[in-house]
Parts: C-alpha cells; structure tokens; sequence
C-alpha cells in the first residue's frame, strides 16, 4: 500500500486524529485517564495515518480495544487508538478504496481459503479485521465449517487485544488462542504495515537470524509494544465438531484433596475441557442473623465439563438463549451484591450460596446437552463491571502438576482463613465473589504466560481469584494481595513459577515487575530447555537481605530486620495483631491490673531480647508480655463523652501515640503524652483522658 492519499481520505484520516481529548475508561472502570488525542480509526488508512501522525510529533501511541482489562498499559496521557472500530459491521466507512492503486480491496472484508497443512490436514485460513469481538468471529468460524477449538468466555472482547495479551481459553489438549494465528498486520511507527506470517517475514527482518515460524511466536504476543494490530489470519482445522455439556455439583474434597491429587488428574484427563468454579464459603449455617461458614473443605464445587461429539445439537435457539442468560441473572444481581457486601461483609456465604443454587437451577434440565461450540464456550454473555480480578498461570509438569494445583487452591484458601478468622487482618472475605480455574496445553509463543518450548509435555493450569470492587472492597482486596504474596506467607501463587495474565489486575501485586523481569532473564538466559523450575529453585532459597519467615524476630547482626514487621515495643503490626485477634475473641491474652511498657527497640534493628514467634498469640520478650488494649481495665484511659468509644492506645520507646476515636465521623487522631486533660474529635465532641 502507498502513502498516495487523496482529499476525502486525507480529511477523513485528519478528522480521526484531531479527536478532542475526552476521559477514557477501561471496561470495569478501575482506570481513568484522558489522553492529548483519543481515535477511533474506521479502516486501515485512518488508522496509518493516526499513528504516522502520532510519531511525527513524537507522540507515545497506546492501543486499546474492548478495555476487558485491569492492566495500567493502554494509560496513556499522547494517543490512545480504540481499534474497536475495526470489524467487518463498519466496511462501509473503509476509505482504502481511494487510497493506492485502483481495484484496491475493502481492508474490513472477510477473506478464507481452504489450505492443507504439513500434517496432512485440511485448514480453513480465515483473514478478519483486528478489532472483530471474538463472539462474532466465533460465529463465523462456525459457519465456515472450521469451528474454533478453544475460545474465552466473554463473546464482546476484541481479538486484537486477545491476541496480544496471549489470552486463553480451556481444553486440556488445546493450545491458547494465540497459538491458532497463522499470520497477521502491524502498523508501524511510521505507518507502514508490515506483515508477518507463519511462512514468510517482512522485508529487512531476514537479519534477526530468525525463521519465519519463530519470528512470528515473537510477535504474536506482543502487548501492543511493536506495533498496532489492524488484521489477524487464523487457521483452523476444518474439522466440525458439536460439545456434550455436563456439569457436577461435588464437595471441594473430590476435586481437590490435599491426600491424594489423583482425583484432579482423573478429572482433567477424563473430559476434553474442564472448568471448576468455587464460590467461597457457600456452605453455612446461621448463627442468630449471621451465616457461619462450615470450613472451606465443606463447600460445594462447580464442575463444567465438556467432551467432543458428532451427535446432532439437542438444543434449538431458544433454549440456547435460556440456558445462556442464566449468567444474566447474576450478572444483574451482582450489580446490588457488591454495595451489600460493602456494606455488611457478613452476607458473603449467602450471596456465594445463591450464585451455586442459580447454577444448580440452570442445569437441572440441561444436564447433559449438546450444544455449537460458540454455544458451549460463551456461556457467559451478560457480565457487571464491578469487580477485580487476578489470574496467575501454574506449570503443570507430569504428575507434580497436579499437586502443585491443589497445593495453590489450598495456599489461598488458608490465607483467606487466616484473614477470616481475625488473626490477620480486619476483612473476613477478601476473596468474595469466585475462584476459577481452567487449563489448556501450552503456548510457545515468547511472551505467552503458557509458555513451554516446542515438544514440552507441560500444560498449564490458569486459576484466577475475583472479588467485588464496590466501596472498600478494592483496598481490602489490594490488601490481602500484599499480604499473599509477602514473602514471609511464601510469595503467593509466584512461588510456582508461572505468569501472570497480562491482562488482569497485576497492580495488585507487590514486586510483580521484579518477578516478570526475573522469570523472563532466566529463561531467555537458559534457552528453549528453560523452565519455571529454573525460578522456583532460585527463589528456594531466602533472598538477600531478608530473613526465613520460620526464623525469629531476633537480629542476627545489628541493622538486620524482618521488612514490614516492629517489635511489640512500637507501634505496628504486631500490636495491631493484637487487637484484631482480641476483637474477634479467639486469644486470650493476660491481663494485668498495672500498666507495663515492653521492652525498647533500638531503630537501627531489632532488639536482641525481643522475639517474635509465629504461629502463637502473642508477642512475648524477656521482661515482659504486651497485653491487649481491650483485656485489661487499666487502659481504658480516655473516651468521647458524647460518642461513648474508648481510645486506643499504643506504645512507643519513649514517647507514644494516642489514637482518639469518635466513631459519629469514624475520624483517628493522633496525639503525644501530653498533661492535658481535654480534647476534641473532628465532630467537636470531647475526648477525656485520665492520667
């Protein structure tokens, strides 16, 4: 294509660029941002243009599609291009026809042709425009005779930023979706388009030393780094196929069980595609007007399974429609369970018991049924926005696959008790909405979190947590991820050694860059053979500068401090445990009719007298035990005579802090030991305080 343009494109492309600067969102509103120029480019030309233009004046280029996605990286403050525009509905607005050589062909047309691969198999390579959702091209591929082996869930995402974020669906045997594109178009910087293929490269890219078949597992998955795609070919095996759908409603330890991690493979190598689904703490019983979780391993798990057929479809459209929907329900439902929960964290196992009784519901008279692969895989059309979610990949390597899988359901689980119960913590359900898990084969594309070098037996298991992001909810959920994924709590699902999803929430994460960077080194630095092993074992070992979380709180030398932990003798977290564990009632501290200070901490370290034993419920030193604000009568020093709440208080070295409450405005003031006898909340209420 030439750069040959006439006066209606030129204008048309102007005007696609010139875009006020309006805000932009992502899809569930978690980022807000409002670039110089905000475009939406109708066809191929608009969008060269937009994007020469952009690097003319040095302008940083970020492309975004559907915004399905938590990820920071279509932020931007220069350029951000929606390529959501890009799709065969819009044909009608391409201009390319003006634009180059006469008889030149719609760029947001449909091209297939039937080709025969290497293996002796007959392919359908379908050319669609990039920003065609994946529900439509799935429709189409159905319609082709060539239907799509694995796909997501969600039918409205753009299979531009599918693509580039390396997303997946499900299948055992099935590779990701990135796997099945035999070719595809970048738009430069400069606005040229170059095209990569599975069989030839692009002019001036022969010096890479790369074939073509590697050169494109480099930019297949890409993240919009090198460029903006405008066009995608898949090629699928044109092979039709309908899917058996059968579901089961099994108690979590028939899944997965910490004493035998042969049920999950048994499951997995049973069924072409399985998905599991836990809604947390939906097993319960009410206590007065609270439900109480029986324990996680008394829950309820959703199995979906689905297997391969050539027995006709058993369901027509209207039934389709129905069995579809049921998601609606929940999804409309969800928009009001958020704010309650908010609001009253309590009601978390109702709300998770009502989502299993709708799924229980929507399979009884449709278990089993046989429906169209776009059917079977997009059975979830109708989503809220507002909740988080983070998905972490976990390599499966023979049979220790399968018992890191369950090992990592069980690691969350337990931190999600241990926040339960009040020993860490003051939200009870971080983790409020589901956990997923799905697994597919592997992916030897380069940035791919499936990632295995070509020939590998690995699969991977992709699990995700997802939870409400109404109110407080989000910072909790930021919170608990701080917390799972500290090092003294085993890094989180980073101890496995997988990737994350690019395009979930990572910010979440504490030293995700770190980690990525460090994963992608060793592997890059160790050749195809590497693997996540290669990191695992590394990180084995306790890093420089941190010590063992089984080690006590002690100093082995002086400057030398367990990060994110003091001392009893100052204000921080182990007081602060304290008290959340007394509010709940579960310690029982000793109480004392004098006041005792504890021992000191030196600011350069930790004291060689005071230790911290974890796993026990209190903080102990050689002098002296802390005793909790709440069990002893000798501290109930001060309150607001108007809102009757006590103060709390807190121990320094020296000097200490005094926390004023008045819980009319929910309002902390911080005040040093002072001989005066009277003060003031925010809401002008007076706080006594009796020396």
């Amino acid at each position: 294509m030439t750069d040959e343009r006439t006066t209606d494109s030129h204008d048309s492309t102007t005007e696609a660029v010139a875009s006020h600067a309006t805000t932009q969102t992502n899809w569930s509103e978690t980022l807000t941002f409002t670039p110089a120029n905000a475009a939406s480019p109708r066809c191929l030309a608009e969008l060269r243009e937009v994007v020469r233009l952009a690097h003319a004046r040095r302008k940083q280029v970020r492309a975004r599609g559907s915004g399905h996605s938590w990820n920071p990286a279509i932020v931007t403050a220069d350029c951000s291009v929606n390529t959501s525009r890009l799709t065969p509905a819009d044909k009608n607005a391409c201009v390319c026809h003006v634009v180059g050589a006469a008889g030149a062909v719609n760029c947001m047309d449909v091209r297939h042709e039937t080709v025969t691969g290497a293996d002796g198999r007959t392919y359908r390579r379908i050319s669609v425009p990039a920003g065609m959702c994946q529900g439509d091209f799935a429709e189409l591929a159905q319609q082709l005779g060539a239907p799509l082996p694995t796909q997501g869930p969600a039918p409205d995402i753009t299979l531009s930023g599918f693509v580039a974020n390396g997303c997946h669906g499900t299948g055992w045997s099935e590779p990701t979706v990135a796997e099945l594109v035999y070719g595809l178009d970048l738009v430069a910087p400069d606005g040229t388009v170059l095209t990569f293929t599975a069989d030839a490269s692009p002019p001036g890219f022969e010096d890479l030393g790369l074939s073509p078949a590697e050169l494109m597992n480099v930019v297949r998955v890409n993240q919009g780094a090198l460029g903006v795609l405008a066009r995608i070919v898949f090629q699928l095996p044109a092979e039709p196929f309908n899917l058996r759908v059968s579901n089961a409603f099994v108690p979590v330890t028939d899944v997965f069980d910490r004493g035998d991690p042969g049920k999950l493979q048994r499951l997995l190598e049973g069924h072409d595609y399985v998905e599991i689904f836990w809604f947390p703490y939906n097993a319960y019983k009410m206590k007065g007007l609270t439900p109480v979780p029986a324990g996680p391993e008394h829950d309820t798990l959703w199995v979906m399974m689905l297997d391969r057929t050539s027995d006709p479809v058993s369901g027509d459209a209207t039934f389709v429609d129905l069995w579809n929907d049921v998601f609606g329900v929940l999804a409309l439902a969800g928009g009001a369970i958020g704010p309650l929960i908010d609001r009253l964290p309590r009601v978390v196992p109702a709300m998770s018991n009502f989502a299993l009784h709708t799924m229980k519901w929507k399979n009884h008279f449709s278990d089993p049924v046989v429906l169209t692969p776009p059917d079977a895989f997009l059975y979830q059309k109708h989503y809220f926005r507002g909740f988080l979610d983070l998905e972490f990949t976990l390599p499966m390597d023979g049979a220790q696959g399968f018992s890191d899988v369950v090992a990592a359901f069980y690691q969350l689980v337990d931190r999600m008790e241990a926040w339960r119960s009040g020993s860490e913590g003051d939200m009870p359900y971080p983790v409020n909405l589901n956990a997923h898990a799905r697994f597919v084969r592997n992916s030897q594309a380069t940035l791919s979190p499936a990632y295995a070098p070509a020939g590998s037996s690995q699969h991977t298991c992709y699990f995700e947590y997802l939870s409400y992001s109404h109110g407080d909810l989000t910072d909790k959920y930021l919170a608990f991820n701080r917390e799972f994924y500290a090092p003294e709590h085993g890094l989180g699902w980073k101890k496995w050694g997988g990737l994350p999803n690019w395009g979930k929430y990572l910010d979440s994460v504490p030293g995700i860059d770190e980690y990525v960077h460090s994963l992608l080194t060793a592997k890059a630095g160790q050749g195809p053979a590497a693997s996540s092993s290669s990191w695992r074992s590394a990180t084995a070992s306790t890093p420089t500068g941190r010590r063992s979380p089984t080690s006590t709180c002690a100093a082995s030398s002086p400057g030398t401090r367990l990060p994110g932990r003091r001392c009893a003798g100052r204000r921080g977290r182990a007081i602060r445990r304290c008290r959340q564990r007394r509010r709940v009632g579960r310690s029982r501290w000793p109480t004392s009719n004098t006041r005792r200070r504890p021992s000191r901490c030196a600011r350069r370290g930790w004291s060689s007298t005071t230790t911290w034993r974890p796993g026990r419920r209190s903080c102990s030193t050689n002098t002296a035990r802390s005793t909790c604000w709440r069990s002893s009568t000798t501290r109930r020093r001060g309150c607001c005579t108007t809102c009757r709440r006590r103060r709390r208080s807190t121990w320094g070295s020296r000097r200490s802090s005094t926390a004023w409450r008045c819980s009319t405005r929910r309002a902390l003031r911080f005040e040093e030991f002072s001989n005066k006898a009277r003060r003031t909340c925010s809401k002008g209420h007076v706080l006594r305080a009796l020396w």
